[in-house]
Protein backbone atom coordinates (compact mmCIF):
# COMPACT_ATOMS: atom_id res chain seq x y z
CA UNK A 1 0.00 0.00 0.00
CA UNK A 2 3.05 2.33 0.79
CA UNK A 3 4.71 2.15 -2.79
CA UNK A 4 1.35 2.21 -4.63
CA UNK A 5 0.62 5.61 -2.68
CA UNK A 6 4.17 7.03 -3.21
CA UNK A 7 3.78 6.47 -6.74
CA UNK A 8 1.85 9.48 -6.95
CA UNK A 9 3.89 11.57 -5.56
CA UNK A 10 5.48 12.68 -8.99
CA UNK A 11 2.78 13.73 -11.27
CA UNK A 12 4.42 13.96 -14.34
CA UNK A 13 3.50 13.02 -17.63
CA UNK A 14 1.75 10.25 -16.76
CA UNK A 15 0.29 7.80 -19.14
CA UNK A 16 -3.76 7.50 -20.30
CA UNK A 17 -5.20 4.36 -19.98
CA UNK A 18 -4.94 3.66 -23.64
CA UNK A 19 -1.47 2.84 -24.21
CA UNK A 20 0.62 5.86 -25.85
CA UNK A 21 3.23 5.53 -28.36
CA UNK A 22 5.59 6.75 -30.31
CA UNK A 23 5.07 7.42 -33.90
CA UNK A 24 7.06 4.15 -34.54
CA UNK A 25 4.23 2.49 -32.29
CA UNK A 26 7.01 1.65 -29.90
CA UNK A 27 5.86 2.60 -26.05
CA UNK A 28 6.13 6.42 -25.12
CA UNK A 29 7.30 6.84 -21.23
CA UNK A 30 5.38 9.99 -20.94
CA UNK A 31 1.64 11.11 -21.61
CA UNK A 32 0.03 12.07 -24.45
CA UNK A 33 0.05 15.88 -23.73
CA UNK A 34 3.53 15.67 -23.52
CA UNK A 35 3.11 18.03 -26.89
CA UNK A 36 0.87 20.29 -25.24
CA UNK A 37 3.62 20.46 -22.84
CA UNK A 38 5.99 21.51 -25.57
CA UNK A 39 4.67 23.84 -26.69
CA UNK A 40 3.95 25.59 -23.36
CA UNK A 41 7.67 25.10 -22.58
CA UNK A 42 8.83 26.70 -25.94
CA UNK A 43 6.09 29.84 -26.00
CA UNK A 44 7.62 30.05 -22.02
CA UNK A 45 11.61 29.98 -23.50
CA UNK A 46 10.60 32.36 -26.32
CA UNK A 47 8.66 34.91 -23.48
CA UNK A 48 11.66 34.24 -21.47
CA UNK A 49 14.03 34.96 -24.12
CA UNK A 50 12.37 38.42 -25.15
CA UNK A 51 12.96 39.50 -21.81
CA UNK A 52 16.57 38.76 -21.78
CA UNK A 53 17.20 40.60 -24.88
CA UNK A 54 15.17 43.70 -23.61
CA UNK A 55 17.54 43.22 -20.35
CA UNK A 56 20.44 42.74 -22.49
CA UNK A 57 19.93 46.15 -24.36
CA UNK A 58 19.56 48.15 -21.35
CA UNK A 59 22.24 46.62 -19.54
CA UNK A 60 24.15 47.81 -23.07
CA UNK A 61 22.57 50.91 -22.51
CA UNK A 62 23.54 51.20 -19.54
CA UNK A 63 26.99 51.00 -20.25
CA UNK A 64 27.14 53.69 -22.90
CA UNK A 65 25.70 56.07 -20.57
CA UNK A 66 28.10 55.40 -17.72
CA UNK A 67 31.28 55.57 -20.80
CA UNK A 68 29.21 58.95 -22.38
CA UNK A 69 28.82 60.28 -18.60
CA UNK A 70 32.70 59.91 -18.10
CA UNK A 71 33.66 61.28 -21.48
CA UNK A 72 31.31 64.42 -20.31
CA UNK A 73 33.15 64.66 -17.00
CA UNK A 74 36.52 64.41 -18.41
CA UNK A 75 35.77 67.35 -20.59
CA UNK A 76 34.09 69.89 -18.04
CA UNK A 77 37.28 68.99 -16.12
CA UNK A 78 39.46 69.42 -18.71
CA UNK A 79 38.00 73.16 -19.39
CA UNK A 80 38.06 74.10 -15.72
CA UNK A 81 41.87 72.92 -15.52
CA UNK A 82 41.95 74.78 -18.93
CA UNK A 83 41.51 78.01 -17.62
CA UNK A 84 43.31 77.61 -14.24
CA UNK A 85 46.48 77.51 -16.26
CA UNK A 86 45.34 80.31 -18.37
CA UNK A 87 44.72 82.27 -15.19
CA UNK A 88 47.87 81.08 -13.17
CA UNK A 89 50.52 83.51 -14.85
CA UNK A 90 48.45 86.08 -13.64
CA UNK A 91 48.79 85.25 -9.85
CA UNK A 92 51.26 88.22 -9.24
CA UNK A 93 50.30 91.15 -11.85
CA UNK A 94 48.22 94.49 -11.09
CA UNK A 95 45.08 94.09 -8.91
CA UNK A 96 42.60 95.02 -11.30
CA UNK A 97 44.53 92.18 -13.66
CA UNK A 98 44.29 89.88 -10.84
CA UNK A 99 40.42 90.34 -9.71
CA UNK A 100 39.52 89.75 -13.33
CA UNK A 101 41.67 86.41 -13.93
CA UNK A 102 39.40 85.49 -10.54
CA UNK A 103 36.33 86.37 -11.70
CA UNK A 104 36.43 84.68 -14.96
CA UNK A 105 37.78 81.94 -12.67
CA UNK A 106 35.25 81.53 -10.44
CA UNK A 107 32.29 81.90 -13.77
CA UNK A 108 34.04 79.36 -15.16
CA UNK A 109 33.53 76.93 -12.30
CA UNK A 110 29.78 78.05 -11.86
CA UNK A 111 29.46 77.45 -15.09
CA UNK A 112 31.05 73.65 -14.70
CA UNK A 113 29.19 73.24 -11.92
CA UNK A 114 26.07 73.82 -13.65
CA UNK A 115 26.66 71.97 -16.27
CA UNK A 116 27.58 69.19 -14.13
CA UNK A 117 24.16 68.75 -12.04
CA UNK A 118 22.75 69.06 -15.56
CA UNK A 119 24.36 66.65 -17.32
CA UNK A 120 24.14 63.94 -13.83
CA UNK A 121 20.29 64.77 -13.95
CA UNK A 122 19.82 64.11 -17.51
CA UNK A 123 22.16 60.70 -17.18
CA UNK A 124 19.93 59.81 -13.90
CA UNK A 125 17.02 59.89 -15.88
CA UNK A 126 18.16 57.56 -18.35
CA UNK A 127 19.81 55.28 -16.10
CA UNK A 128 16.79 55.01 -14.36
CA UNK A 129 14.73 54.13 -17.11
CA UNK A 130 17.26 51.14 -18.19
CA UNK A 131 17.12 50.29 -14.40
CA UNK A 132 13.14 49.77 -15.04
CA UNK A 133 13.63 47.70 -18.30
CA UNK A 134 15.92 45.26 -16.36
CA UNK A 135 13.78 44.85 -13.63
CA UNK A 136 10.31 44.85 -15.97
CA UNK A 137 12.23 42.33 -18.07
CA UNK A 138 12.79 39.88 -14.85
CA UNK A 139 9.30 40.60 -13.78
CA UNK A 140 8.11 39.54 -17.60
CA UNK A 141 10.61 36.63 -17.41
CA UNK A 142 9.44 35.03 -14.10
CA UNK A 143 5.83 35.41 -15.10
CA UNK A 144 6.34 33.43 -17.98
CA UNK A 145 8.04 30.53 -15.88
CA UNK A 146 5.51 30.58 -13.13
CA UNK A 147 2.88 30.46 -16.10
CA UNK A 148 4.70 27.25 -16.99
CA UNK A 149 5.19 25.74 -14.06
CA UNK A 150 1.46 26.30 -12.45
CA UNK A 151 0.16 24.03 -15.48
CA UNK A 152 3.28 21.35 -16.59
CA UNK A 153 5.82 19.27 -14.63
CA UNK A 154 9.11 18.86 -16.64
CA UNK A 155 9.61 15.43 -16.75
CA UNK A 156 11.52 13.47 -13.88
CA UNK A 157 10.50 16.14 -10.71
CA UNK A 158 9.79 15.62 -7.88
CA UNK A 159 6.59 16.92 -6.04
CA UNK A 160 5.67 17.40 -3.10
CA UNK A 161 2.93 19.41 -0.36
CA UNK A 162 3.02 20.24 3.12
CA UNK A 163 -0.33 21.20 5.10
CA UNK A 164 -0.09 23.30 8.12
CA UNK A 165 -3.58 23.34 10.10
CA UNK A 166 -4.95 26.83 10.93
CA UNK A 167 -7.91 28.09 13.04
CA UNK A 168 -10.54 26.57 10.42
CA UNK A 169 -8.68 24.37 8.45
CA UNK A 170 -5.16 23.84 6.56
CA UNK A 171 -2.71 25.91 4.92
CA UNK A 172 -1.13 24.51 2.03
CA UNK A 173 1.91 24.80 -0.26
CA UNK A 174 3.18 22.85 -3.19
CA UNK A 175 6.89 22.29 -4.30
CA UNK A 176 8.13 21.40 -7.24
CA UNK A 177 11.91 20.06 -7.93
CA UNK A 178 13.18 19.30 -10.81
CA UNK A 179 16.84 16.93 -11.73
CA UNK A 180 18.56 20.30 -13.44
CA UNK A 181 18.12 22.86 -10.08
CA UNK A 182 15.29 24.65 -10.82
CA UNK A 183 12.63 24.54 -7.64
CA UNK A 184 9.68 26.62 -7.09
CA UNK A 185 7.20 26.76 -4.17
CA UNK A 186 3.69 27.54 -5.22
CA UNK A 187 0.33 28.78 -2.96
CA UNK A 188 -2.66 26.64 -3.27
CA UNK A 189 -6.30 27.58 -2.03
CA UNK A 190 -9.13 24.70 -1.61
CA UNK A 191 -12.58 24.74 -1.95
CA UNK A 192 -14.96 24.58 0.50
CA UNK A 193 -15.86 21.21 -0.38
CA UNK A 194 -12.64 19.86 -0.34
CA UNK A 195 -11.36 17.51 2.45
CA UNK A 196 -9.01 19.43 3.55
CA UNK A 197 -10.23 22.95 3.82
CA UNK A 198 -11.50 22.00 7.22
CA UNK A 199 -9.77 20.05 10.37
CA UNK A 200 -9.10 16.63 10.21
CA UNK A 201 -8.35 14.07 12.86
CA UNK A 202 -6.32 10.61 12.12
CA UNK A 203 -9.60 8.75 12.61
CA UNK A 204 -10.65 10.23 9.28
CA UNK A 205 -8.10 9.12 7.58
CA UNK A 206 -8.15 5.98 9.31
CA UNK A 207 -10.06 4.91 12.05
CA UNK A 208 -9.45 2.54 14.75
CA UNK A 209 -5.44 3.14 14.73
CA UNK A 210 -2.77 3.08 17.68
CA UNK A 211 0.93 2.72 18.34
CA UNK A 212 2.96 1.15 20.67
CA UNK A 213 5.92 3.69 21.94
CA UNK A 214 6.11 1.93 24.03
CA UNK A 215 2.78 2.17 25.90
CA UNK A 216 0.00 1.92 23.49
CA UNK A 217 -1.45 5.38 22.08
CA UNK A 218 -4.65 5.82 20.56
CA UNK A 219 -4.92 8.12 17.27
CA UNK A 220 -8.22 8.46 16.32
CA UNK A 221 -8.94 11.73 18.30
CA UNK A 222 -5.52 13.28 17.62
CA UNK A 223 -5.57 15.97 14.99
CA UNK A 224 -3.53 16.35 11.70
CA UNK A 225 -1.52 19.25 12.88
CA UNK A 226 0.77 19.36 10.06
CA UNK A 227 1.86 17.02 7.09
CA UNK A 228 4.74 16.77 4.41
CA UNK A 229 4.36 14.84 1.52
CA UNK A 230 7.41 14.12 -0.53
CA UNK A 231 9.15 11.96 -3.06
CA UNK A 232 11.20 10.60 -0.50
CA UNK A 233 8.99 10.68 2.39
CA UNK A 234 5.92 10.90 4.46
CA UNK A 235 5.81 13.35 7.70
CA UNK A 236 2.80 14.12 9.69
CA UNK A 237 2.18 15.54 13.30
CA UNK A 238 -0.60 14.62 14.86
CA UNK A 239 -1.44 16.65 18.26
CA UNK A 240 -4.25 17.40 20.94
CA UNK A 241 -5.53 19.96 19.39
CA UNK A 242 -4.67 21.83 15.64
CA UNK A 243 -1.74 23.63 16.52
CA UNK A 244 -0.52 22.37 19.84
CA UNK A 245 -0.88 20.05 22.92
CA UNK A 246 0.48 16.62 23.53
CA UNK A 247 0.54 13.66 20.55
CA UNK A 248 3.60 12.02 17.73
CA UNK A 249 5.23 12.93 15.32
CA UNK A 250 5.42 9.77 12.52
CA UNK A 251 8.13 9.83 9.92
CA UNK A 252 8.02 7.34 7.25
CA UNK A 253 10.65 6.99 4.42
CA UNK A 254 9.88 5.76 1.23
CA UNK A 255 13.00 4.13 -0.03
CA UNK A 256 13.37 2.09 2.79
CA UNK A 257 9.85 1.93 4.73
CA UNK A 258 11.88 2.55 7.95
CA UNK A 259 9.30 4.36 10.39
CA UNK A 260 10.21 6.81 13.30
CA UNK A 261 7.86 7.82 15.81
CA UNK A 262 8.16 10.65 18.33
CA UNK A 263 6.18 11.63 21.19
CA UNK A 264 5.33 15.45 21.83
CA UNK A 265 4.78 17.33 24.73
CA UNK A 266 1.92 19.09 26.11
CA UNK A 267 3.42 22.59 23.73
CA UNK A 268 3.63 19.97 20.76
CA UNK A 269 7.25 19.98 20.97
CA UNK A 270 9.70 16.76 20.67
CA UNK A 271 9.91 15.32 23.86
CA UNK A 272 12.03 11.55 24.74
CA UNK A 273 13.27 9.05 22.90
CA UNK A 274 12.67 8.65 18.76
CA UNK A 275 11.80 5.23 18.19
CA UNK A 276 11.57 3.02 15.13
CA UNK A 277 9.33 0.77 14.38
CA UNK A 278 9.69 -3.37 12.93
CA UNK A 279 7.33 -6.05 11.39
CA UNK A 280 4.02 -5.83 12.05
CA UNK A 281 4.41 -2.35 14.11
CA UNK A 282 4.79 -0.38 10.65
CA UNK A 283 1.05 -1.70 9.92
CA UNK A 284 -0.57 1.49 11.42
CA UNK A 285 1.54 4.37 10.15
CA UNK A 286 1.64 2.97 6.55
CA UNK A 287 -2.24 2.82 6.72
CA UNK A 288 -2.29 6.27 7.95
CA UNK A 289 0.04 7.94 5.36
CA UNK A 290 -1.62 5.98 2.31
CA UNK A 291 -4.52 7.55 3.54
CA UNK A 292 -3.14 11.15 3.91
CA UNK A 293 -1.55 10.91 0.06
CA UNK A 294 -4.39 9.36 -1.43
CA UNK A 295 -6.55 12.12 0.05
CA UNK A 296 -4.34 14.92 -0.80
CA UNK A 297 -2.94 14.08 -4.18
CA UNK A 298 -4.80 16.52 -5.87
CA UNK A 299 -2.95 19.52 -4.34
CA UNK A 300 -0.19 19.75 -6.58
CA UNK A 301 -2.60 19.98 -9.35
CA UNK A 302 -4.20 22.70 -7.53
CA UNK A 303 -1.41 25.56 -7.62
CA UNK A 304 -2.46 28.65 -8.24
CA UNK A 305 0.43 31.29 -7.78
CA UNK A 306 4.02 30.43 -7.55
CA UNK A 307 5.06 32.08 -4.50
CA UNK A 308 9.01 31.95 -4.70
CA UNK A 309 11.69 29.76 -7.10
CA UNK A 310 15.11 29.52 -7.32
CA UNK A 311 17.85 27.98 -9.75
CA UNK A 312 20.89 26.25 -8.12
CA UNK A 313 19.80 28.26 -4.88
CA UNK A 314 19.62 31.33 -6.52
CA UNK A 315 16.02 33.06 -5.85
CA UNK A 316 14.26 34.37 -9.18
CA UNK A 317 12.75 36.77 -7.27
CA UNK A 318 14.40 40.36 -8.35
CA UNK A 319 16.90 40.35 -10.73
CA UNK A 320 18.23 37.25 -12.87
CA UNK A 321 19.52 36.27 -15.98
CA UNK A 322 16.59 34.35 -17.98
CA UNK A 323 18.64 32.60 -20.69
CA UNK A 324 19.87 30.69 -17.42
CA UNK A 325 16.55 29.27 -16.58
CA UNK A 326 15.98 28.61 -20.74
CA UNK A 327 19.00 27.02 -20.97
CA UNK A 328 18.29 24.57 -18.31
CA UNK A 329 14.96 23.75 -19.47
CA UNK A 330 15.26 22.94 -23.51
CA UNK A 331 18.23 20.66 -22.07
CA UNK A 332 15.83 18.49 -20.23
CA UNK A 333 13.76 18.34 -22.93
CA UNK A 334 15.89 18.19 -25.81
CA UNK A 335 16.38 14.41 -25.32
CA UNK A 336 12.25 13.69 -25.15
CA UNK A 337 12.47 15.73 -28.24
CA UNK A 338 14.60 13.84 -30.34
CA UNK A 339 13.88 10.77 -29.69
CA UNK A 340 9.99 11.55 -30.70
CA UNK A 341 11.62 13.35 -34.05
CA UNK A 342 13.73 10.29 -34.48
CA UNK A 343 10.61 7.60 -34.26
CA UNK A 344 8.07 10.16 -36.42
CA UNK A 345 6.70 9.45 -39.06
CA UNK A 346 7.18 12.58 -41.26
CA UNK A 347 10.31 14.46 -41.36
CA UNK A 348 8.76 17.67 -40.28
CA UNK A 349 6.68 16.73 -37.37
CA UNK A 350 6.74 15.63 -34.03
CA UNK A 351 4.03 12.73 -33.63
CA UNK A 352 2.95 10.66 -31.10
CA UNK A 353 0.06 8.03 -31.12
CA UNK A 354 -2.73 6.78 -28.75
CA UNK A 355 -3.62 3.21 -28.78
CA UNK A 356 -7.45 2.48 -28.78
CA UNK A 357 -7.39 -0.49 -29.00
CA UNK A 358 -9.00 -2.88 -31.54
CA UNK A 359 -6.80 -2.10 -34.29
CA UNK A 360 -7.36 1.62 -34.09
CA UNK A 361 -4.66 4.34 -33.15
CA UNK A 362 -5.04 7.55 -32.85
CA UNK A 363 -2.01 10.38 -33.99
CA UNK A 364 -1.33 13.28 -32.41
CA UNK A 365 1.40 15.55 -33.64
CA UNK A 366 2.92 19.13 -34.27
CA UNK A 367 5.14 20.64 -36.66
CA UNK A 368 8.50 21.74 -36.39
CA UNK A 369 7.23 24.90 -38.36
CA UNK A 370 4.62 25.95 -35.82
CA UNK A 371 7.54 26.00 -33.14
CA UNK A 372 9.68 27.52 -34.95
CA UNK A 373 6.78 30.23 -35.73
CA UNK A 374 6.49 31.01 -31.48
CA UNK A 375 10.59 32.04 -31.83
CA UNK A 376 10.31 34.34 -34.81
CA UNK A 377 10.41 37.60 -32.77
CA UNK A 378 13.19 36.47 -30.93
CA UNK A 379 17.11 37.74 -32.47
CA UNK A 380 19.24 35.15 -34.19
CA UNK A 381 21.62 34.79 -31.12
CA UNK A 382 18.71 33.81 -28.80
CA UNK A 383 16.92 31.66 -31.10
CA UNK A 384 20.42 29.33 -31.52
CA UNK A 385 19.38 28.14 -28.07
CA UNK A 386 16.91 26.50 -29.11
CA UNK A 387 19.73 24.48 -31.67
CA UNK A 388 19.00 21.14 -29.08
CA UNK A 389 15.41 20.62 -30.26
CA UNK A 390 16.29 21.21 -33.88
CA UNK A 391 13.35 22.69 -35.36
Amino acid sequence: MLQRAYATTEPSYRPDEARILFGDSTPFPYGLDFLNALRAVVECCAAMLGAQHAIDQAVKRSSQIEEGLKGERWRLDSLLEAVRKAAAPFANAPANVTGAAADVMLATRGIVERERTALERRWAGELQQAERIVDDGCSAAYQALEALLLKNTPPQSGVGWRLVADTEGYEVQVRLATQFGLDAQFGVALPVEHTWSRLRRAADLAPGLSLHVPKTLRLDKLFVSEAIVEPTHVALWLRRSARTGAGVRISISHETEDVEVQLLDDLGQPAGDVFELDGDERAAPFRLASALVDSTFDVALRRQLMIGASLSGTTLRGRFEPRDVVARLIAAYAPIVSEIARRSCAPGELMLRKDLGGGRREAVFITRAELRGRLARLPASLRAMFDPFAL
